[in-house]
């Protein structure tokens, strides 16, 4: 997961760490310089000189050291910033390359939260964290070292007697830090999620006036989420004033067995000042190690959870070949296909042959396997081996950018970004031109809705085109697929939402544009497949019935009884395959 940052850009940690050592060994010597100025000023007479000299040297170590820590903080920081962009890019492939059964089992919330929060979590660890830990092992060291040797051990010793106990004490919250940031992260899913849902479905909610049911629902939801984060904050806030509380004892002791030292002589007052000179510079480094634990804890859990997602492997093959020229032959060889995670196959022992140019009709109630085939088809789950050819090849030898690169397919919700019309209908084709854009939508009969609109192709559409009605996104999403200029058509449905008249002319229009194309029509009015070359009828995941229009109806079977009943022809209402 981290192999791609590191080999692109690990490098920049190196002189980052020794800028920030050589900023921190740096930082440590001006307690030294500053005692000095002391001791001069005890001096009789007064050697302005060296004194002047001293201040120069202060001024260099802090112009220094301002030069150096921009230095490290763009070498660090910076690279902490092109990891998280490098992982949140590697999240998204990894979440494009999954199977729809992958987002069956997943919230969208939940999935938001490692793109957003984890993910800047492990940024922290990488970064900040990094970069102080670093500047307090070395100003801590030094400052160590040089307090024992150059000053006073007795005195250094025993004002940083507490230090021990207050890492002891930071590593042990550490740990119900990492614990309470995990329930954080996934009560922070389950907001994201209720507010996703709710502004995606704020038409059935409206529609059901449950207006103050989802608010009070969300409220319960939002209320989890403080507490959770309460009791993260609580143990958060409580560390760094107890770090407080313990290193002012070391201020207490060294300022009270040090001013006895000065008055007895054992100690020179610039000692004493450099002492708590670096008393002071240690305690920055000290009190972030309760810093350093706390994120080093949200980013030990964000790995985990991270990890655990991009672990999860697709389990759909991939090919190695590809098919340049496609003419659009389909067959189908005793395809049984089962869904990811379920026992019961959707499909059953399915055969057919679809000659390139040739038009397919599937039709079946709800279940009976209609989309579950196109899935099938496009390999949005794994099929077996030898059960579906493409061109004679079979598809599980294919890439699939390139099986699916052949396919021009109009799913049924019409699916729509929020984006203006003119590029929803170019999604497939990026060059498209006006004049192809403009036959797409005149064979979708969206044409005149779309000059009606004061923006036409440039109008903005918001969320899953929730400005449109169900008719409307789906001829759009129709001309979407005409664009394409693919091998094969696949239309699951995608004329459920229009009135007879329109389907009629939609239906017309489609003839004409797949008359040399491979076409695939799956619908619950048998009036949309019944020009089809063949009609297929699916009862429980199996052929039920088969043939043409015409044959169906001399067979009197399933299909000749759903005609009738769509035609007027029976008084009663379509209850099995109506849908």
């Amino acid at each position: 997961m981290y192999r791609p940052f590191f080999k692109k850009y690990g490098w920049r940690y190196i002189p980052g760490a020794l800028l920030v050592a050589l900023c921190s060994y740096v930082q440590t010597l001006s307690p030294l310089v500053l005692g000095d100025i002391f001791d001069l000023f005890d001096q009789t007479p007064l050697d302005k000189s060296a004194i002047m000299i001293d201040a120069v040297i202060l001024v260099v170590i802090a112009a220094s050291i301002f030069v150096m820590r921009y230095m490290w903080r763009n070498f660090i920081m910076g690279n902490a910033r092109h990891m998280e962009c490098m992982l949140r890019e590697q999240l998204f492939d990894h979440l494009q390359s999954m199977p729809p059964s992958f987002y069956q089992t997943r919230k969208s919330g939940d999935l938001m939260a490692y793109a957003v929060n984890d993910i800047s979590a492990i940024r922290m660890t990488f970064g900040p964290s990094l970069a102080t830990a670093l500047q307090g092992i070395v100003t801590g060291t030094v400052s160590i070292v040089t307090m024992i040797t150059e000053i006073d051990p007795r005195l250094s010793i025993l004002s940083m007697a507490p230090m021990p106990f207050i890492v002891l004490i930071m590593v042990s919250m550490g740990s119900q830090i990492r614990k309470r940031f995990m329930v954080v992260q996934k009560t922070f899913a389950e907001v994201s999620d209720r507010v996703n849902e709710n502004v995606g479905g704020i038409r059935v909610v409206k529609a059901y006036v449950q207006e103050e049911n989802e608010i009070k629902r969300f409220e319960e939801l939002n209320g989890r989420m403080k507490q959770a984060s309460m009791r993260m904050v609580r143990i958060s806030a409580l560390m760094m004033p107890l770090v407080q509380v313990l290193f002012g004892v070391c201020f207490v002791v060294g300022i009270v067995y040090g001013a006895n030292l000065v008055r007895s002589g054992s100690l020179s007052v610039g000692d004493f000042v450099a002492f708590n000179t670096f008393l002071t510079l240690m305690m920055g480094p000290i009190m972030s190690i309760g810093r350093i634990i706390n994120n080093l804890q949200r980013g030990m859990a964000s790995h985990h959870r991270l990890k655990a997602i991009m672990d999860v492997k697709s389990d759909i093959p991939q090919g190695k070949d590809e098919i340049k020229e496609c003419k659009g032959e389909i067959e189908v060889k005793n395809l049984t296909y089962t869904f990811s995670g379920e026992k019961e196959p959707a499909l059953k022992n399915i055969s057919f042959k679809l000659e390139s140019g040739k038009t397919l009709g599937i039709i079946g109630h709800t279940g009976s396997g209609k989309s579950a085939l196109v899935g099938a088809l496009m390999k949005f789950g794994a099929v077996p081996d030898g059960s579906i050819f493409l061109d004679g090849k079979d598809v599980n030898t294919l890439t699939l950018a390139n099986l699916r690169s052949h396919f021009g397919c109009v799913p049924q919700d019409g699916f729509l970004f929020s984006d203006t019309i003119g590029n929803n209908i170019r999604f497939f084709e990026p060059n498209a031109s006006k004049e192809d854009i403009d036959k797409a939508c005149e064979l979708a009969d969206i044409m005149e809705t779309i000059k009606e609109l004061p923006q036409g192709y440039d109008t903005v559409l918001g969320e899953r085109g929730v400005n449109l009605s169900g008719g409307q996104k789906q001829r759009i999403a129709i001309a979407r697929a005409i664009v394409k200029k693919p091998s094969i058509y696949i239309f699951d449905d995608s004329l459920a939402a229009v009135d007879t008249k329109t389907e009629e002319r939609i239906i017309g229009n489609l003839r004409q544009e797949t008359n040399a194309k491979t076409a695939i029509f799956i619908a619950h009015r048998a009036s949309v497949i019944m020009h089809a070359d063949e009609i297929i009828l699916l009862e429980n995941g199996e052929i039920a019935e088969r043939g043409t229009h015409e044959q169906l109806l001399e067979l009197d079977g399933k299909y000749a009884q759903l005609w009738r009943i769509q035609s007027g022809k029976e008084a009663q209402e379509v209850n099995e395959y109506a849908g």
